[in-house]
């Protein structure tokens, strides 16, 4: 899912494109990271299916970030591939895996949510632990299965021939047409658009208990405004893409490399504003995040507290000691000797 681009830029250009995209890919490791590390900070999200779903999509995303994105940089500053064409496939693959898998998890979460909502008495009865966790397999199941054996054994290309071997400073990913209805219009426009009716639905029910009681409606309301904000996010991010994919091949019409780049990357982003748009909506996310950011400030102003008081401690002790050394001698003929070795004795020796 990858499209090489003019090796003739200038160096800062290519500059300017690395750090551009080196600032992608550090905000999609970041992020999911942060959402992987959320249940040790609230035990109660890895109860409920739905943080299920949530960690597992930023499993994907984490992985298309620290695997994927990095080789894909590489491609979109220098226009050429280093690795080989074992290498490459493995990455072509592993990159059309993961976006897969992020699309599909995207899909489960609103039809969970949607489920949630009609038929509230049957989630909490039918959806638990066992039952997320085995969609959550089937979604990787079909991901890896839509991306390693195709590739690896010919189905995506014209002739069958398995791609990259060729012209080994090239690293794309080779379609036919079966391929590019499948994986662009079975497996993105087909879920989009059943994400959308499920919104529309979704909202149809939420107006319906709101006519009836008050009582649940700003949860729903924010359920709703939820799912929108992730929903657009995703439309805005992979159609560009998909449209190019999946038309390109049909019509045996090729974009210019820097478009194809452009979108990819727009693609791309999606997996770092998921993390973002959790923070900000979710408030169970939003709290582990922000113990997470904290604890490491807290410690650094323990650390440099527990500095300062030993540092006013010993100062304020030494200066009491200097004047009782300076005294000439006290009421009762004790000389500034005798007092400062009992000062001595008696100071403690720990903070």
């Amino acid at each position: 899912m990858n499209n090489t681009t003019d090796s003739d830029k200038s160096l800062g250009a290519k500059i300017t494109i690395g750090l551009v995209l080196g600032s992608i890919t550090f905000v999609v490791i970041f992020g999911n990271v942060l959402v992987l590390l959320s249940p040790f900070f609230s035990r109660n999200l890895l109860k409920k299916p739905t943080y299920i779903f949530l960690i597992s999509l930023a499993i994907a995303d984490l992985l298309l970030g620290i695997i994927v994105l990095p080789f894909s940089s590489i491609i979109a500053v220098t226009g050429t591939w280093f690795f080989g064409p074992v290498v490459c496939n493995l990455y072509v693959s592993s990159d059309v895996c993961f976006s897969t898998s992020s699309i599909l998890h995207l899909l489960v979460i609103t039809l969970d949510r949607y489920y949630a909502a009609a038929s509230p008495f049957h989630y909490k009865t039918r959806m638990k632990q066992n039952c997320a966790l085995l969609i959550v397999i089937i979604v990787w199941f079909v991901s890896v299965m839509i991306s390693f054996p195709p590739i690896h054994t010919g189905l995506n290309t014209d002739d069958g021939v398995i791609q990259s071997y060729e012209d080994r400073s090239t690293c794309v990913l080779e379609t036919n047409k079966i391929y590019s209805l499948v994986d662009g219009i079975g497996l993105f426009f087909i879920p989009l658009i059943f994400m959308c009716v499920l919104y529309v639905h979704l909202i149809l029910i939420v107006r319906k208990k709101g006519a009836v009681s008050s009582k649940n409606s700003y949860k729903e309301r924010r359920l709703v405004i939820t799912i929108a904000v992730v929903l657009s996010g995703f439309a805005v991010c992979w159609v560009p893409y998909f449209t190019i994919f999946t038309v390109g091949e049909l019509f045996k019409w090729q974009a210019h490399p820097v478009v194809s780049d452009v979108v990819l990357w727009l693609g791309y982003l999606n997996s770092s504003i998921n993390p973002i748009i959790y923070g900000l909506l979710n408030q169970k996310f939003r709290d582990a995040f922000r113990k997470m950011l904290c604890i490491t400030c807290n410690k650094t102003d323990a650390s440099s507290n527990y500095s300062m008081s030993r540092t006013s401690y010993y100062t304020t002790n030494n200066q009491a000691l200097s004047r009782m050394k300076n005294t000439t001698k006290n009421k009762n003929g004790c000389t500034n000797k005798h007092i400062y070795e009992e000062a001595i004795s008696s100071s403690p020796t720990k903070v």
